[in-house]
């Protein structure tokens, strides 16, 4: 069991460490990434996907046969992060309709509108990931772009080994000493004094 400034040091260190999650997630979707595409979409069999370095714009391509990590200006479509409305797992879907081709448990989907009429209607970007680790990054980074933190399994791993790490960091120079121990809790704040007449004479 921990001590309590043990546990008031990572309480404290949570936040910026949570950050760094999230940003690394946005790195990678910065980096792009290839996707299958549902068997319902006759046209096209892979999807390219990149976020922009500002994290407003999703740009995407279809098929695009290339032997480097295809350019923004390569990719024709794009999608603003604002437009998106919900991210939907498929995998989350067992006992509601499922449309045809949602058959993969790495597959997710982003509901957007990007029409400014009121009745209109909401379309879908989908994506089968390749990798469960893919999927993990991806579904926590869209959900970074959306004001959230990246939560996922894999995200509260991660979180855990930065926190451990860091708060070991920090008690090495600490316990290096020989004979020191934290203690369980921390020090009591001395009392006031009776008077505060007094001062330093240097002369």
């Amino acid at each position: 069991k921990d001590s309590q400034p043990i546990i008031q040091l990572r309480k404290k260190l949570k936040p910026e460490l949570q950050d760094l999650v999230n940003r690394q997630r946005l790195t990678i979707l910065e980096a792009g990434e290839v996707f299958n595409v549902p068997k319902s979409n006759k046209r096209h069999r892979t999807l390219f996907c990149r976020l922009s370095s500002n994290h407003k714009t999703l740009h995407y391509g279809y098929d695009i046969i290339s032997n480097t990590c295809p350019s923004i200006d390569e990719l024709p479509e794009k999608l603003n992060v604002q437009d998106i409305e919900g991210v939907i797992l498929w995998r989350d879907m067992k006992n509601k309709y499922r449309p045809r081709g949602w058959d993969s448990p790495l597959g997710f989907s982003l509901e957007y509108n990007q029409s400014t009429a009121m009745d209109a209607a909401t379309k879908t970007l989908d994506f089968i990931s390749q990798t469960v680790e893919v999927f993990s990054y991806w579904t926590d980074g869209i959900n970074v772009l959306r004001k959230k933190d990246a939560c996922n399994e894999a995200a509260q791993q991660h979180l855990s080994m930065l926190l451990e790490m860091e708060i070991k960091i920090r008690q090495l120079d600490i316990l290096d000493i020989e004979g020191l121990h934290l203690p369980d809790h921390p020090p009591s704040i001395p009392p006031i004094p009776d008077n505060f007449n007094f001062h330093y004479n240097f002369n």
